[in-house]
């Protein structure tokens, strides 16, 4: 069996190439692709399996029974595992100098089980600039407040390399193979990747998802936001979540923007040249497969 594991971007694609793989689930079930969507209980399922390896239980034995826990359809060629937290916690998407610290864990289990099994990575990348706003204002729209400027402080943007997270990724000796692309290209190139993943013959007849993919990221709203309930605390999440609705509901930057956040233009442009760098490196690793849009004329 090949196993596929989608660790995804940072919210928007993530939810869009989900909802690409439901809206087409028909498809996958024909071609015999079975679908893991995101649960817990797929972790707890995943240790569980692999601690009982450790302790001397015959791998296919405990494999099979991982597959029957996961819903894993008969005769399935291709197992798709889809969730951001096999490589880490979008509340810990870095540390001072690295992306997902803990990564390797999960994807080390996984091979644990599936010894036999032909496995690969599918892995987006993003540029810091986009990245790190999107991370604080899903923090901030799910309860965790932070000052942005506090938030900045925590990490050295230009230590912060794709690249170091593939190869952690891939593990050491025998690399795991990989596939990557950039989430900036990701409206254009969405089938490509759904067909990377699932190997789905006639992938650009695709439907796409009935949601709109919203890739813009209103950093202003989520720092008003922040701000009203720093001065004005809910005391519910039922008061949290209405409030939030409202707040997400509007373009409150519009109405009134708060003072642009720490990064000059300077800066900003040194963080897209080092993101730039990085992807030429990607491009040229061993065992690394890049989707890019494809060029016309």
């Amino acid at each position: 069996m090949d196993i596929r594991i989608y660790t995804g971007g940072h919210q928007a694609t993530t939810e869009h190439f989900l909802s690409a793989l439901n809206n087409n689930n028909d498809i996958l079930l024909d071609e015999k692709i079975s679908c893991i969507p995101a649960d817990i209980n797929t972790f707890r399922n995943i240790f569980t399996a692999s601690k009982a390896i450790r302790n001397g239980k015959n791998e296919a034995t405990v494999g099979q029974q991982l597959l029957e826990q996961l819903g894993v359809i008969k005769d399935a060629k291709k197992l798709l595992l889809n969730d951001y937290r096999i490589i880490g916690q979008e509340h810990r998407a870095f540390e001072k100098e690295m992306f997902y610290p803990r990564n390797r864990g999960l994807i080390k289990q996984i091979q644990t089980i599936f010894s036999g099994s032909n496995i690969r990575l599918f892995i987006e990348t993003r540029s810091f600039t986009s990245f790190m706003p999107s991370c604080y204002s899903h923090m901030v729209f799910t309860n965790n407040a932070h000052n942005f400027d506090d938030f900045l402080a925590k990490t050295d943007p230009e230590s912060l390399q794709w690249s170091s997270l593939i190869e952690r990724s891939q593990g050491r000796g025998t690399k795991l193979p990989a596939t990557t692309w950039r989430y900036e290209d990701y409206a254009y190139i969405w089938r490509d990747i759904v067909g990377a993943i699932t190997g789905v013959k006639k992938y650009q007849d695709l439907i796409a998802p009935p949601e709109k993919l919203d890739l813009s990221i209103n950093l202003q709203t989520a720092l008003l936001f922040n701000k009203y309930i720093q001065q004005y605390p809910t005391q519910t999440p039922e008061e949290f979540e209405k409030l939030k609705t409202v707040f997400l509901a509007q373009d409150l930057s519009a109405i009134k923007k708060l003072a642009s956040p720490g990064w000059s233009a300077g800066r900003i442009d040194a963080l897209a040249h080092r993101y730039d760098d990085d992807w030429y490196y990607i491009e040229r690793m061993d065992g690394v497969e890049t989707i890019l849009p494809r060029r016309i004329g």
